[in-house]
């Protein structure tokens, strides 16, 4: 049987892969490998390690972040097939090294799964730039794939509304208002909360201010899913606010502030993705 390997290097990966696991484990032996959040190095020698022991068929690459980056480059350097699950996303202006960590394991992949045909043009512009043939696959997104919504966590009492505070780190370290674009824009975060906020820690990427009273760091997915769905507004510069969050709120309940993903290409995304993956992988492992 066929050996795949599928690193993770935190919440938001997880969150993204475990749907496409799930499927995995069905046709392959699938090898769920932890990395160290936001550690090139020992992301790197982690994954060098494995593939010079015993060499996966193929690994799954999700996402952009640095450890998915250094995965993606042991693997390439070992000569390992590599498929690169949501390649060709852009971000304008470029405000984090996830958003060329990005295009750079597209290049190292044979495989490139896309959320939409204008991801998919992205990849095919970003290949021919180096004279490498590309044939992206348009997936869709995993994001609402066995979606678990826990409400456990939610304010106890139903006449409590309450903000959605998730500010992450902006990686190239020019802004020191934890993601705000400003210090004017933080000011309207704090003044403009409502009765109650509740604040969840982001990516593992640099410091956050605590702003509410609240304040979850290490948040499991299913528990972020109930809080996001039943809060009054969700203030945020994270990609949650384009993917998870028009599942559940009206437009105009959906805050982004700050550079980091600004300017994402929004949708409507197909779900999905993660048995179009399969299927394919499938076919191409055969």
């Amino acid at each position: 049987m066929k050996r795949i390997l599928v690193p993770i290097g935190c919440r938001s990966d997880g969150g993204l892969s475990a749907p496409v696991i799930k499927r995995l484990r069905e046709h392959f032996i699938t090898l769920p490998v932890d990395l160290a959040p936001q550690d090139f190095l020992t992301s790197y020698q982690l994954i060098d390690a494995i593939c010079k022991a015993d060499p996966p068929d193929l690994i799954l690459i999700t996402g952009d972040r640095v450890e998915m980056c250094a995965a993606a480059a042991a693997a390439f350097h070992n000569k390992v097939k590599i498929a690169h699950f949501y390649a060709g996303i852009w971000n304008d202006p470029i405000t984090t090294f996830d958003d060329v960590d990005r295009h750079c394991i597209t290049l190292w992949s044979e495989i490139q799964f896309c959320e939409s045909d204008n991801a998919a043009l992205t990849v095919e512009m970003l290949k021919a730039a180096y004279g490498i043939a590309a044939d992206p696959i348009v997936v869709g997104i995993s994001h609402l794939d066995d979606l678990e919504v826990d409400e456990s966590v939610c304010p106890p009492y139903p006449h409590v509304k309450y903000d959605l505070l998730l500010i992450n780190h902006e990686l190239n370290g020019k802004n020191k208002y934890s993601g705000l674009q400003s210090l004017k824009e933080y000011n309207f975060v704090v003044k403009n909360i409502v009765n109650y906020t509740v604040q969840i820690g982001g990516n593992p990427d640099g410091p956050i201010g605590q702003i509410g009273d609240v304040y979850e760091r290490n948040l499991p997915r299913p528990q972020f899913m109930g809080l996001l769905k039943n809060c009054q507004r969700f203030i945020t510069n994270s990609s949650s606010a384009i993917y998870e969050a028009p599942h559940f709120l009206k437009p105009e309940q959906i805050i982004m502030v700050g550079d980091r993903n600004r300017n994402r290409p929004r949708g409507p995304f197909k779900s999905g993705a993660s048995d179009r993956i399969v299927e394919i992988l499938k076919e191409y492992l055969k």
